[in-house]
């Protein structure tokens, strides 16, 4: 089969007398996301031990939530210190690197807060979700012959493969 990427946006792949036209952000939020979901279920992670630990700084109203978040938090990857009455960041998630750790977490809080439309309202989900729009493959991204073959054979894998989590069309 041959696939041929669109304005750095779809995958395009040919079926039968059929074009399939694949969003590859969407696809790759779908993967991510089920793979993150995975994680959360079996806890079990990736970290990347930072080298110089960063001071987590937290409006003092989300230090319980931060606090009641962090068993989650270490199954997707992150790794802290208590440092007083603050927190040190120690790893993040081997999927975050060279992206801002902190504006993540940020993230990470406000979804445990948050409540999406038609979304599912436990916990591991909505953190798997947060996870995989921070970590998904932007628009734009030029991709070569086997990472488009990658992400279509890891799509067609996926217990759903049409919509991303929170309901929008992949294919």
């Amino acid at each position: 089969q041959h696939l041929t990427q669109v304005f750095g946006r779809y995958l395009m792949l040919p079926m039968g007398e059929q074009l399939l036209f694949i969003d590859q952000h969407r696809a790759s939020l779908r993967i991510l996301f089920e793979a993150y979901s995975r994680q959360l279920a079996q806890h079990q992670s990736v970290s990347q031990s930072l080298l110089f630990p960063e001071e987590i700084d937290l409006p003092h109203h989300l230090l319980d939530e931060f606090e009641a978040l962090c068993e989650s938090l270490n199954d997707l990857g992150f790794r802290f210190e208590k440092n007083g009455q603050s927190y040190l960041l120690t790893g993040i998630p081997q999927q975050l690197t060279g992206k801002d750790a902190h504006s993540v977490l940020q993230d990470l809080l406000h979804a445990k807060l948050e409540d999406i439309p038609g979304f599912s309202c436990l916990l591991s989900d909505k953190l798997a979700l947060q996870m995989a729009k921070s970590t998904a493959l932007p628009y734009g991204v030029k991709l070569g012959e086997s990472e488009q073959k990658d992400l279509c054979q890891q799509l067609f894998s996926a217990a759903i493969q049409n919509f991303t989590p929170d309901g929008k069309r992949i294919i």
